[in-house]
């Protein structure tokens, strides 16, 4: 296999290691570079607040772009870690005001963070951030020329503020460089017109989303870094447009986002889904689904590498199947009777148990709400990880499994 991805232009991790540290020293920075395999991350510079530099990202533009295009792939992730080389931040609140901005990431973005930073020294170096609900948090970041770096607890501290002041200050410069009209995409959708890196984060200023003109509430879509997505909650056409656009921007960026939508209610972000009879309906779903599943994928192939032998545990896997009346993705993940396990949420959860011959054996499949209802005090949620898993230890007994009323699984 290795051999073919070679043949097919897709390096190993230990070879793109080396092409992305040629990349490095090409930005001038002559800091010493460790390779972490296990973690696939380089480590720049051996001072107290080392530069991290997480690989599997640009792995996958690197190998997705033409040829043509690959050594620009790697000088720009270079860059992310080389341009603040000599920049010092500032030294005071002050003097570091103008040039603050939000950031808005996916809140799964710093659990992966966390799970990678398992060192004490390397946690403190995670952003501070404010959830501004279960799928996204904003954070207060640094705008360089050439980058944009994040900052960490540290340094506030040192200016004396709070992440409130950090963000305080951020949001009124994102305003002050906020004032392009939107473009009008047709059918009541609105689309962010800045492409300058900060267009997903302005769904934290909401007035200047109020400004825009929905049919009910404003329903964001966040596809890109780039590309921000607006319509309204009762137009039918408009979320449609909507859900289209956001499929064209995830299927055709080099790093997409998210496909979940989002509802302003009042200045707080609720993730929106339509009536499951609505026409925007799957669309939206599918949306949804396979965004999180990518997290979900990315979240568990790091959980199975911090297992340990002396703890079984089995990190269940997201999975769907479409189902053939409408294409929806139903998804679901398994609830087995023989081990501890984290459940990710889906849309339905499969019990099931070995029989007498070692084969599994499907018992059949709830909806996750009635799963709740019926036996939620056998889970409990983690509420370090994000997107947000399940722990469940106990296998339902016999009544519970006939209150839940199992219907077959049809895959």
């Amino acid at each position: 296999m290795a051999l073919l991805d070679a043949f097919r232009g897709k390096p190993d991790p230990q070879r793109f290691a080396r092409l992305m540290t040629d990349a490095i020293r090409r930005c001038g920075d002559d800091r010493p570079v460790q390779f972490n395999e296990e973690r696939f991350e380089l480590v720049l510079g051996d001072g107290n607040e080392p530069s991290h530099l997480f690989l599997g990202n640009a792995h996958r533009e690197y190998c997705d772009a033409p040829r043509s295009r690959r050594r620009e792939v790697l000088d720009a992730y270079a860059r992310t870690v080389t341009s603040t080389v000599g920049s010092d931040m500032p030294a005071d609140f002050e003097g570091a005001k103008p040039n603050l901005l939000p950031r808005v990431r996916q809140l799964a973005y710093y659990s992966v963070l966390s799970l990678n930073f398992t060192d004490e020294n390397d946690a403190a170096l995670i952003p501070p951030h404010e959830p501004l609900n279960d799928e996204f948090a904003v954070e207060v970041v640094y705008d360089l020329p050439d980058a944009i770096r994040s900052l960490n607890q540290g340094t506030l501290d040192d200016w004396g503020v709070t992440l409130a002041d950090g963000l305080s200050a951020a949001r009124d410069n994102l305003w002050r460089i906020s004032n392009e009209t939107w473009q009008d995409a047709g059918q009541g959708v609105w689309v962010s017109p800045w492409q300058d890196s900060h267009d997903a984060s302005r769904l934290f200023l909401h007035d200047l989303l109020w400004q825009l003109e929905v049919q009910g509430d404003h329903v964001a879509l966040l596809p890109s870094r780039d590309v921000l997505i607006v319509t309204g909650s009762d137009n039918a056409e408009g979320l449609s447009h909507a859900a289209a656009l956001a499929r064209q921007v995830l299927e055709n960026e080099a790093r997409p986002m998210s496909g979940v939508a989002l509802r302003l209610n009042d200045r707080t972000w609720e993730r929106f889904l339509p009536r499951d009879d609505h026409p925007a309906y799957v669309e939206l779903a599918n949306l949804a689904a396979e965004s999180v599943g990518q997290l979900y994928s990315e979240q568990k192939q790091l959980l199975d590498q911090a297992k340990t032998v002396d703890t079984p545990l089995i990190v269940a896997g997201f999975m769907g199947t479409q189902r053939p009346s409408d294409n929806k993705l139903e998804t679901f993940s398994i609830w087995p009777r023989e081990v501890a396990t984290l459940l990710p949420r889906t849309d339905r959860v499969v019990f099931m148990q070995t029989d007498e011959q070692g084969e599994g054996q499907v018992l059949g499949a709830a909806p996750w709400q009635r799963v709740v209802e019926v036996i939620g005090d056998l889970m409990r949620r983690e509420a370090e990880l994000a997107p947000p898993r399940w722990r469940v230890e106990s296998f339902p007994s016999e009544s519970q499994l006939d209150a839940l009323a199992l219907e077959p699984l049809e895959v």
